[in-house]
């Protein structure tokens, strides 16, 4: 994040207020996780965890935005309702997504607010010598709303919250740059 953050530093045009210029970025935040049991004899224990995303977006506009994102959510914790039956194991959450925003109000000069929506490719792994998790699809329709904070004219940081199905979210603080076209 250091180098993404000084190497858009030293950009010399002002790319946040021009519509065109790609961006990238990177964030950590804290995902809530709760794989559906659909009677598997598996519940969940622990249910958050931490992560991280990366994205690159592009300004389709002044109000519109396209991004790629890729978030790995962590992992939850689940375990046999039957205590002899196993150990306890974990169903980890990769997440790429494509989606498009729309900044819908802006309360300061640097301060924006937006919600963004698009499709999800959720990927699932159980760890442990038995796959205890059975994915029900693995598309899914994601939702986000969040505040970015353009402090510097290349730099932004952003707080949002994500939404990629009924047993996966995040909350993540990010930071990104504006690159030159």
């Amino acid at each position: 994040a250091l180098i993404l953050c000084l190497a858009c530093a030293a950009a010399n045009t002002n790319a946040a207020e021009q519509p065109g210029a790609l961006y990238a970025g990177i964030g950590l935040g804290l995902s809530q996780l709760n794989p559906q049991e659909n009677g598997s004899g598996w519940h969940t224990i622990d249910k958050t965890d931490s992560g991280f995303g990366v994205y690159l977006g592009y300004p389709i506009n002044e109000r519109w935005f396209a991004e790629l994102t890729y978030a790995d959510l962590g992992a939850a914790q689940v375990a046999p309702r039957n205590n002899s039956l196993s150990a306890a194991a974990e169903i980890s959450y990769q997440v790429p997504s494509l989606t498009a925003g729309y900044y819908f109000w802006q309360p300061s000069e640097e301060i924006y607010a937006f919600v963004r929506g698009g499709i999800a490719g959720i990927k699932n792994k159980s760890s442990g010598a038995i796959d205890i998790y059975e994915q029900n699809t693995s598309v899914q329709i994601t939702l986000g709303l969040g505040l970015e904070w353009r402090f510097a004219p290349q730099l932004f940081a952003r707080l949002e919250l994500t939404s990629y199905d009924v047993d996966a979210q995040i909350a993540m603080l990010s930071v990104g740059c504006w690159f030159d076209d």
